[in-house]
């Protein structure tokens, strides 16, 4: 199956942790780095280092107010900031969207897809959720939902599936949403008897290669 091309930078990465930080301090003042790692699920090391890169840009004004309580404020360019980062992500869930929208158009093109062929999606995330849509977009009307010990029991108003009960044999497609595959999970599915055709691999990238993390090419801002 074809993927999108590794260049095409992901939704979420440092930016998108400095629009959270922006958005959670703009909200409550006196909010905690230990909430805030929380909150974006990172280190609590990778936030106090966010934090002090924003205060050093003049994005947040920090204040202590007592023994390790301290109240940050979102100053004026701060606010400009965040608007910046807000619109450059959304015109990148956009771009995203588009691209999965050609994606599936182009895997699932002469490969017997009709608007009654079952398809799974494996993922309850941001791009599962652009998976989902585009799915319906090309007239998917059968999309069940997939995670590994799952969570939270509704994605989109459907039940969300243990992904150990997926019997193959079920559906035409399995669509992987995933930005990378750590655990594995391809070759799970095979080895558990999912086919190779059936597998829409959306975000694979190719061997030897590695996505960038630079906080303006992740959102394309400058």
């Amino acid at each position: 199956m074809r993927s999108i091309n590794e260049q095409s930078p992901p939704l979420e990465g440092t930016a998108y942790r400095e629009l959270r930080v922006l958005e959670e301090m703009d909200g409550t003042a006196e909010i905690s780095q230990r909430r805030l790692s929380s909150q974006l699920g990172v280190a609590l090391g990778v936030t106090n280092l966010l934090v002090k890169k924003l205060a050093k840009q003049g994005y947040i004004r920090v204040t202590q107010l007592g023994w390790k309580r301290w109240a940050y404020v979102v100053t004026p360019r701060g606010m400009a900031r965040k608007i910046h980062l807000t619109k450059a992500y959304v015109e990148r869930f956009i771009d995203h969207y588009s691209r999965v929208r050609a994606l599936l158009r182009e895997d699932l093109r002469d490969q017997g897809f009709t608007p009654t062929t079952q398809v799974a999606v494996v993922g309850t995330t941001e791009i599962s959720e652009l998976a989902f849509l585009a799915l319906r977009d090309i007239g998917a009307t059968n999309i069940d939902v997939y995670a590994i010990n799952p969570v939270r029991q509704e994605f989109l108003g459907i039940t969300v599936q243990d992904l150990n009960f997926l019997a193959p044999s079920k559906y035409g497609f399995v669509v992987l949403t995933q930005s990378n595959d750590e655990n594995g999970l391809r070759e799970s599915l095979l080895s558990n008897g999912v086919l190779e055709s059936q597998i829409v691999e959306l975000f694979r990238v190719p061997d030897g290669s590695q996505a960038t993390t630079d906080i303006d090419s992740e959102l394309g801002t400058n």
